[in-house]
C-alpha cells in the first residue's frame, strides 16, 4: 500500500512539473526575437530534473507515432 501512495505523488508531482513546463513554454510565445526565445526555453529546460526529461522524451516519441 505504501509503495502506491508513492507512486501516485511521483505521478503528481511529474503531472504538476508538467502543467508548469507547459505554461511556462506557452509565456514563451510572447518572445518575438528567435533567439531571446530559444534562450528564455533553454533556461526552462535546464531547471526541468533529469528524471523528468526522460519522462518527456519517451511521452513525445509515443505521441509522435
Amino acid at each position: 500500500m505504501e509503495k502506491e501512495g508513492f507512486v501516485h505523488l511521483l505521478i503528481f508531482s511529474t503531472y504538476i512539473t508538467v502543467l508548469t513546463l507547459l505554461t511556462s513554454f506557452v509565456a514563451s510565445i510572447g518572445i518575438e526575437s528567435l533567439y531571446e526565445r530559444a534562450l528564455y526555453i533553454r533556461k526552462i529546460l535546464l531547471t526541468i530534473p533529469r528524471s523528468v526529461l526522460i519522462v518527456m522524451r519517451y511521452l513525445f516519441a509515443f505521441l509522435n507515432q
